[in-house]
């Protein structure tokens, strides 16, 4: 090999390298994506059983729960919160005290107004977050992404041309239109 042929390929080699980073860091990004929808959790706290598809989500649980700062912990039920006041409200669901907030709707209690807030969006026609292939609605997105991570096949459901009534399987609408006859 010649003096220049050399020096042109110790030239060429950093951006191979570089080019093979890349392709393992897409590689590496793609994966972590897919686990999300397969619902595949390769990370578990060994503290508490929680799993986790990505691996940052588990440090960052790992510290927040189990880490070496100061924990509240509940005599009662034994759960532990990283604050004194999040101690105090959780505190409150066991003694029942404080003025409870009774739902309008269905007249179930809580002693958070937060809690309250939450739960009076679930009388709420309006989801504004759908899932793109099985049309079903969410309040909050945190609950889309959960159901793309649960559900393994998410399909579009199947409706019965006779009364409209949607299944999500074949042999479920099968059966159900026999129902017609």
């Amino acid at each position: 090999m010649s003096a220049e042929g050399a020096k042109n390929e110790q030239h060429l080699l950093p951006i191979k390298v570089e080019q093979m980073w890349a392709y393992d860091l897409t590689e590496l990004i793609l994966c972590r994506h897919l686990r999300i929808h397969s619902g595949e959790k390769l990370f578990v706290c060994e503290t508490c059983g929680k799993a986790f598809s990505d691996r940052s989500n588990f440090l960052v649980h790992c510290s927040r729960h189990h880490g070496g700062e100061e924990r509240f912990k509940c005599d009662i039920c034994g759960a532990v919160v990283c604050e004194r006041r999040s101690l105090e409200r959780h505190q409150r669901k066991h003694s029942g005290s404080g003025n409870p907030f009774v739902c309008d709707v269905c007249e179930k209690c809580f002693f958070d107004k937060r809690d309250i807030a939450k739960h009076l969006k679930t009388h709420m026609s309006e989801r504004p977050f759908v899932c793109v292939v099985c049309g079903k609605g969410f309040l909050e997105k945190r609950k889309l992404v959960r159901h793309h991570q649960r559900v393994r096949f998410c399909r579009k459901p199947l409706k019965c041309d006779i009364c409209g009534k949607l299944f999500g399987s074949g042999g479920s609408l099968q059966k159900h239109i026999r129902t017609h006859r």
